[in-house]
């Protein structure tokens, strides 16, 4: 065999080696891109779970307050009534014994 022949099998030797060489790294890239991929997707759904989760929550604190306005509103008025209520029981009682007071 000549040195012609002796370098050709070096270099391809050489290129055999990078070929595996590459062919390992492609592989690891794989993993990995696999792995990043379940951790997007891990991601993605804890986000919407968060997103929903924080959506429910505004949407019930707004009922609470739309509630405690309503309930406010009733108190008030029942309230109201009952002040009323007792102005007329006291004007009532004064003119029962002969005191007049207009409310």
């Amino acid at each position: 065999m000549g040195t012609c022949c002796l370098r050709r099998q070096r270099v391809a030797a050489e290129y055999q080696a990078q070929l595996r060489e590459l062919s390992t790294e492609n592989e690891q890239l794989k993993v990995e891109k696999r792995s990043q991929e379940v951790t997007v997707s891990r991601l993605t759904d804890e986000l919407q779970a968060t997103r929903q989760i924080a959506a429910e929550t505004q949407l019930r604190q707004l009922n609470e307050r739309q509630t405690l306005t309503e309930e406010n509103i009733e108190l008030k008025q029942r309230l109201n009534e009952k002040i009323l209520l007792q102005q007329q029981a006291a004007a009532a009682d004064k003119h029962h014994h002969g005191i007049f007071v207009s409310t």
